[in-house]
């Protein structure tokens, strides 16, 4: 009787345990909804946008565009764990080929940024390396 009360104490214990850490994590791993906007200079169109998370979680950014001409696109996507994040963004080219790939060059934990993104076909002489995107 003793060891089967010991068992039950040992199992409820367990439970009870597993069952903190589940909330904990869920509290961790907040979902963030975020969006901006990204521009690619040189009227070359906005082909995609990769959301790299510090926490985890990046993918593919919904996109849409401000004008016709689409230099100027609106983002968002849902980091389900939160936290820093940049941009990978495909100006020119087509959305399976980007012609430049300009990565942001800072990390955010903002809800909203914009970026303007600079590629070397605006033959202004930038410091390498010479397509990113800045925070704008």
């Amino acid at each position: 009787m003793i060891n089967l009360k010991r068992t039950t104490i040992a199992v409820m214990a367990t439970l009870i345990s597993v069952g903190g850490m589940s909330v904990a994590a869920s509290k961790a791993y907040a979902s963030t909804e975020i969006s901006g906007q990204v521009q690619c200079v040189d009227e070359l169109a906005v082909e995609g946008v990769w959301i790299q998370a510090s926490s985890g979680g990046s993918g593919w950014a919904s996109l849409r565009n401000v004008e016709a001409s689409g230099y100027t696109k609106n983002f968002s996507y849902s980091l389900p764990h939160g936290g820093a994040w940049t941009v990978h963004v495909g100006c020119g080219g087509s959305t399976s080929d980007w012609k430049y790939k300009p990565n942001g060059n800072a990390t955010t934990t903002a809800t909203y940024q914009s970026w303007l993104c600079i590629t070397p076909d605006d033959g202004v002489p930038w410091p390498e390396p010479n397509d990113y995107c800045m925070k704008d």
